[in-house]
């Protein structure tokens, strides 16, 4: 049983490693423990290419696919990825579906208003109702809602006239603002809820909505965005709104389980939208641009740093170690005379940091050589953290001549992540995934 993580910002090539994995152990069931549809596990096979969102991240067309009670559910985009997977060859979707009764379902409206939400704050949302429906999380729609009709049609059109206030009062707070009286427009729309009962009930029929599914030993679990990201430890506010860690994946499973817990980090780092980045790099971002992202509608510009050894280790104590990293894109570096590993940072504001750093001054300069993970459900002294960061600096070990293997000894090492890299990808396909010590 493997549980993977990303311990990045997300984008780390989670569902790359995932399709991999699946193919050597042979796995059978993929398991979603958190997230939604702002997923985008993009994995090539033989040629074909998909942008895995809801389903989980594998080609193989015997493997199931469980949307545990922790995954917040968007049907409509859900339908669509099942005739993009048959157009691409894969058949039988919804048949190896399996969606937990309590799944919270995203609906249109939350979109809607999320994105009038964004547009008012700017945070970095990926627009597509996550906040919102873990905002009305005691009124919003579940997959079980879905077997009795009346009860569909009655919570739809109470959700409906709830965030139809919402966007009222965004409007009136924004009333310059043509993007949201744009999507203000579309909430105002009354054939809406007769729509969306409809097309609910139709896709509502071809799955498998269950309460106890089997969690098989050799089940994967796959996770979405990433540890630097998590509601709770990310950087607040420009974080997801659910769990990132290992949390959820652990209460679907005994305790006799025996569990083996795969980070997955890029050989570089990547960040979507707002937030503090320290090891961010522009020239770095236009030399190796991003194959599958760029500029989101609603996260911002797709950037690109070097490696943060202090972000990294920060994600290794959050979610209490992993067993093994899988490293990806290790490709992408190997045409770089120079390569950098931010080993270090600068602190150059002049706020108190004791707390929130392991730091000594050195000639007058606070050199800063760990991130201090913070009490827990804290979400002011997460703030605080997240304000210190935009104010640090990258200090940097250089690496001369690409060594690939000198590259990797160091990550492994003490002075790096103290983390076996038991596997690397060098490119997009399965074949380009490389064990370099047994995990299975």
């Amino acid at each position: 049983m493997f549980f993977v993580v990303g311990l990045g910002y997300g984008d780390e090539g989670k569902g790359s490693i995932i399709d991999f994995l699946t193919d050597q152990v042979g796995s059978k069931n993929i398991v979603r423990y958190n997230g939604g549809p702002q997923s985008a596990h993009h994995v090539v096979h033989n040629g074909r290419t998909h942008c895995f969102s809801q389903f989980g991240s594998s080609f193989n067309s015997d493997v199931n696919t469980y949307l545990s009670k922790h995954m917040l559910v968007d049907l409509i985009p859900l339908a669509i990825e099942e005739y993009e997977l048959r157009q691409k060859g894969i058949t039988n979707t919804y048949e190896r579906l399996y969606v937990d009764s309590s799944c919270i379902l995203i609906t249109p409206m939350q979109r809607i208003v999320g994105q009038m939400r964004e547009l008012s704050n700017n945070y970095g949302s990926c627009g597509m109702g996550i906040g919102e429906t873990v905002r009305d999380r005691g009124i919003s729609l579940r997959i079980s809602d879905l077997q009795n009709i009346k009860t569909l049609h009655i919570k739809l059109d109470f959700l409906w006239r709830y965030k139809l206030d919402h966007a009222e009062q965004l409007v009136e707070d924004n009333p310059n603002n043509q993007e949201i009286q744009s999507l203000y427009r579309k909430i105002i729309d009354v054939r809406l809820v007769r729509r969306l009962f409809d097309a609910y009930q139709y896709i509502g029929d071809r799955l498998h909505i269950t309460s106890d599914y089997d969690i098989s030993s050799q089940s994967i679990f796959e996770g979405a965005q990433g540890v630097l990201l998590d509601i709770e430890y990310g950087f607040s506010p420009y974080v997801t709104k659910t769990n990132t860690t290992f949390d959820n994946a652990y209460t679907l499973v005994s305790k006799c389980n025996k569990i083996k817990r795969l980070g997955v980090l890029r050989a570089y780092s990547t960040r979507h939208g707002a937030g503090p980045f320290v090891s961010e790099d522009l020239k770095l971002t236009h030399r190796i641009p991003d194959l599958h992202n760029g500029t989101h509608e609603w996260q911002g510009k797709f950037r690109i740093g070097w490696l943060d050894i202090l972000a990294s280790r920060y994600a290794l104590e959050v979610v209490g170690g992993v067993d093994n990293i899988a490293l990806t894109n290790l490709d992408r570096l190997q045409d770089i005379r120079h390569i950098r590993v931010c080993t270090s940072y600068e602190y150059v504001g002049d706020k108190n940091i004791d707390g929130f750093f392991d730091y000594e001054i050195i000639r007058g300069r606070k050199i800063i050589h760990k991130i201090r993970v913070q009490e827990k459900h804290n979400i002011r002294t997460q703030q605080e953290l997240t304000s210190l960061l935009f104010e640090c600096k990258p200090i940097y070990t250089e690496f001369k001549n690409w060594d690939e293997y000198h590259y990797l000894s160091f990550l492994e090492s003490d002075q790096g992540l103290a983390t076996p890299i038991s596997i690397v990808s060098k490119g997009p396909e399965r074949k380009n995934k490389y064990v370099l010590k047994d995990i299975f």
